[in-house]
This record gives structure tokens, sequence and C-alpha cells, in this order.
């Protein structure tokens, strides 16, 4: 929810309406709300206030029935227009220019904090000072935020004071590590009451974001790796991002952010972090492909269930706790990733090579994280043979070509619960360490049974024996575990595969199953 605020009298004009990047101060804070959430986006505005066009699609607009009684009678508004529409909301004045959709996640999952009762308000107070206009409440306050305007209690605290806060202050904030490394500085807080903040914050550099292009659209420059290597540039917007490699953003072109959003529209803004894949608007029905080689000709056969160009094949009615949780998880150890684990490579290696993929096939790894599968995959498949990476981290992938194992094969943003593939379309599905951590384990095999031809493999792995690995986590394995033998047999055959070999030992874990 956004408070679009009124005469700005400080400012001596709306701040709504403040130019920024070619649209409105309202414009961005609104559009970064609606990449941050996944329910409706709500502007409340002063009686008879205009708001400034354009707003992003799907906007509602709620009407402040009482004029100058400050930002309590805004929050009763809005959070009276989302009851039934949703449980909580972050709430942020309109002149917030820096911020980010993580600092709105993160508030947002501290209604989630640990206790015997849920805050209803979670209140980040940033560098000593309380930030009610940049937090989180529950829907179910709106009577007591009415309730306190018509009494002339018009201050957020007497509001704080009658529910339960989960107060953030900077070393809380600073906890969460997706938060410390897009906005550790806490911009997202930095607000503008003035023509000279207004002229500051206009002053300063756009965000640094990561483009890449891949398709007719990765044009061969020198030394740019046949222009597909990730490029950073400084870009507020989509349309920014585009002119800044010499992209006309046409009918021709789209842009895909963070896999998130597939759109054509200029004016989406950026935020510290992202990164903008490029591709030509025709190649939307076929994937979301994030990698450094040309497409074989054997993956035409594979196309998505999606493809009308208008949703993302990621998230589409999928934007999920899972998704959350696993991007949160690893985007933050991508980097350091295959310092701690790349040593396991040839064990990855030998179980590939043991499981007998055939060659000039079609294999897919499934969660590739970094790609430490994908050259053993391309020894397996051969020349005339195509790997598939296929992860639901861009920062993963993007490990994955900076180290140049994405050579191996093309990689793919997306997630495992749907894959981009058609039926019956693939002959090899490698997943290392994925299944067991699937919100439902047996839809997974299902899923990757769809897509297996008759006699294709299903090669579950990890580098180390089950048992070991849960004793260095220290707990000891369950036989009703997925993975444990009995389970796995049983999944396996209910989705349509035949277990062929099942090896648990103290080194690794693998397990071969064919399709029916």
């Amino acid at each position: 929810m956004v408070l679009a605020g009124g005469k700005s009298s400080r400012m001596g004009t709306p701040k709504a309406a403040l130019e920024w990047h070619g649209a409105t101060l309202l414009h961005r804070t609104v559009a970064i709300a609606a990449r941050a959430t996944s329910g409706p986006v709500v502007v409340v505005r002063a009686p008879g206030q205009d708001l400034p066009e354009p707003l992003p699609a799907g906007v509602l607009v709620v009407d402040d029935p009482r004029e100058g009684k400050g930002p309590v009678q805004g929050i009763a508004a809005g959070l009276a227009a989302l009851a039934g529409r949703a449980e909580a909301a972050f709430i942020a004045s309109t002149d917030l220019p820096f911020l980010h959709p993580a600092f709105i996640r993160s508030v947002l999952h501290g209604l989630s904090a640990p206790g015997t009762c849920a805050p209803d308000v979670c209140l980040p107070v940033a560098r000593g000072h309380p930030q009610p206009l940049a937090a989180a409440y529950r829907v179910s306050l709106a009577e007591t935020a009415e309730r306190l305007v018509k009494a002339g209690r018009l201050r957020p605290a007497f509001l704080f004071a009658e529910c339960l806060v989960n107060r953030l202050d900077d070393a809380a904030l600073g906890a969460d590590p997706v938060l410390a490394a897009l906005d550790p500085g806490l911009d997202s807080l930095v607000n503008v009451n003035e023509p000279a903040d207004y002229s500051a914050a206009r002053a300063r550099p756009a965000p640094e974001v990561t483009i890449q292009m891949f398709g007719t659209l990765a044009r061969a420059t020198a030394g740019d790796a046949g222009g597909r290597a990730p490029r950073v540039v400084r870009a507020a917007t989509v349309g920014e991002a585009a002119a800044a490699v010499g992209l006309p953003l046409d009918r021709h072109v789209a842009a895909a952010l963070n896999g998130d959003q597939v759109t054509r529209d200029a004016l989406i803004p950026l935020a510290a972090g992202d990164t903008v894949f490029f591709m030509p608007a025709d190649a939307i029905g076929l994937c979301h492909v994030a990698g450094s080689r040309k497409l074989h000709p054997a993956t035409r056969q594979y196309t998505l269930p999606y493809g009308n160009g208008k949703a993302d094949p990621v998230t589409d009615g999928m934007t999920d706790a899972f998704i959350e949780r696993t991007r949160e998880f690893f985007a933050v150890r991508a980097a350091t990733w295959d310092t701690k684990f790349g040593h396991d490579m040839p064990v990855y290696a030998a179980a590939i090579a043991e499981a007998g993929i055939r060659r000039g096939g079609i294999a897919v790894d499934v969660g590739c994280g970094t790609g430490r599968a994908l050259p053993a995959l391309r020894t397996a498949v051969g020349p005339d043979g195509a790997v598939i990476g296929l992860e639901l981290t861009p920062q993963m992938l993007a490990q994955a070509r900076a180290k140049g194992w994405a050579d191996s094969g093309d990689l793919v943003l997306a997630d495992a619960r749907r894959l981009p593939f058609a039926d019956a379309s693939v002959d090899a599905l490698f997943a290392a360490g994925l299944v067991n951590h699937l919100p439902d384990p047996a839809a997974g095999l299902a899923e990757f049974a769809r897509v297996a031809r008759a006699g294709g493999l299903l090669i579950l792995f990890h580098p180390v024996g089950r048992a070991t690995l849960a004793a260095r986590h220290g707990r000891t394995i369950s036989p009703e575990e997925i993975l444990s033998s009995g389970p796995l047999r049983r999944e396996t055959a209910a989705a349509g595969w035949d277990l062929l070999t099942y090896d648990d030992a103290a080194d690794r874990f693998l397990a071969v199953a064919a399709r029916r």
C-alpha cells in the first residue's frame, strides 16, 4: 500500500508527481511494491487529489475520506480496502525513491517473528528513528486505526501502543543476508521532503544491474564472448537498461526481470542487484535461456506450456514461499558455492558415467546450481546430444556462466516443479540433492516422469551418503524419508519409473530409475 500524500507543503509541489527517470515517484514506488509482493497494490490518495499518469496496471486507488488527518487515516483507509484480499500489507509513503524489493520482503517477513504471539506490526527503527511509513501491518488493524482517528489520536505511536509491534533496528535489518547484500546502507529509507532532498536524490547514480542477452540479440562484439557475456550497467528502468546496450525495447524485444516478470514496459523500475535478460519476443514461448551457447537443434523438441508471451514460466501463479526461500538461501551463497563444494566434481562425473545416459540424447540437470554436472553430462551425451541446466536462482546461473561451465550446455531459469519441456521429450534427468527438498517430492517425481521418454533415465545423486550427511547436521535418517529405499521405490513406481539401482554408501548416494 502506498500513501500518495497530498499537497506536500515543504516540497512546494505534490511529491507523487515528481519526475523519476521518465516516470514519477509514485509510479516507481508502486511498481517496486508490485515486484515485492504477490497481492494487490493499493494507492491511498487525499480527497480530490489527481494522481499522475501512468500508474502500473491493476493498481487499486482508494480515496482518503478525510483531509488533513495524517498517516493513520490513510493507513485505516488502505487497510480497510484490503480486507478479504490480504492478511498483511507493507505500507510506504510515495517519497522513497530508493525503496528496494528486498527491504519490503524482509519487513513483511518480520510479521512471522518467532514467539507465542505473532506481531501486528513490523516496524523498522533505523538510525534510531521509527519508520511507520516503511512498515508492515496486519490488515485486521483497520478498525483500530479508524477508531483512533475518530478519537483524534492521529500519531502512529497511538496505534503501536494498542498492538504487538516487532521493532527491527539496524542490526536486525542487517541480519537479513539478502537485504544486507542488496541494500547495505538501508537506502530504502531515504525520503525526500524538500526540494534539496529531491535534487540530491535525483543526482545519485542509477543502480548497478546486470544485463544478459541471448538469441539473435547476442550480437558478436569484440571481447564479449559472442555478445552473451553478462554486462554490468547503471540503469533505473528496463528502458534505460535496454538503451545502455543499444537495444530498442519494441515489439521485437522482450525483457525478463530476475525470472519474475516478462515485460516490454520501459518504465518498470530496477533496483540494485537486478538481472535483466533481453530476448527476441518470439523466444518467450520457448524458455528463459540464460546460457552462453546456441540451442542444439534437438532442443527444439521442447516448448513451454505457457508460450503466450504474457506470463512468466518461472512464477506464473507460483510466486510462493518455496521460490522465495530457495532464492533467498542460494542468492547470497552463489559466489562462494564452488569454493566450498567444487572439489566433488569427480564424484559427479563418476556417477554420471555409471548411469548409462544415451549418446546423442537430451540430458537435463534439474537444479543445476553453478553447473558442476554439466561437463560430465556433455561427455555422456557426446557432441550430437544436448545438455540443459535448469535452475531457479539467477545468481547460481551467473556463476555457471562466469566459470565457463555453461559452455557444456544451455542454462534455463525455471522451477523444477513445472519443467519447461513437452511431454516425453527428455532422455535423462539428473537431480543432485533436490528431490527431498521439494515441497511435494512425489509430485516432483511425477513431473520428471511427464517429460521423460520411454526408457529415459532419472538419476538422483548426492556426493555424500545420506547417513554421513545427516550425521554432519546432528541427526539420523528415517526409514520413512523419501530417499530411503522403500519410500523411493514405492514413489518412483507410482510415478511411472522402475528403480534400477540404489546405492546409499558413505561417500555418495546414487539411485537410477528408468521410465516405463
